[in-house]
């Protein structure tokens, strides 16, 4: 008997790629900051980082969280992991020599 042959995938959820787990999680972490992004938007939120998708590397003042809800009001993106395609600004402390 092969392994995991009792179970039989019914649904094309992306996990059988390689792979496919870290991008199930990054369109989850993406899906949830657009549904807090639109809680979060009044009347007073501007557009100012529309097109602006940042990754914060370590510690920042302020504070990832900070600025992951200023990306949120002011209509940017947030990546908690870095896509090289996606990601416009690296936001970090500390940059190494190389």
């Amino acid at each position: 008997m092969r392994r995991g042959g009792w179970r039989k995938r019914t649904e094309n959820d992306g996990w059988e790629k390689w792979g496919g787990y870290m991008a199930a999680k990054v369109q989850k972490l993406e899906e949830q900051f657009r549904t807090d992004a639109a809680n979060q938007k009044d009347g007073t939120a501007s557009a100012i980082f529309s097109g602006v998708a940042i990754y914060v590397n370590g510690y920042t003042d302020p504070s990832a969280e900070e600025l992951r809800n200023l990306m949120m009001l002011h209509g940017g993106q947030y990546h908690v992991y870095y896509s090289r395609s996606k990601t416009t600004h690296i936001i970090a402390t500390n940059l190494p020599n190389a």
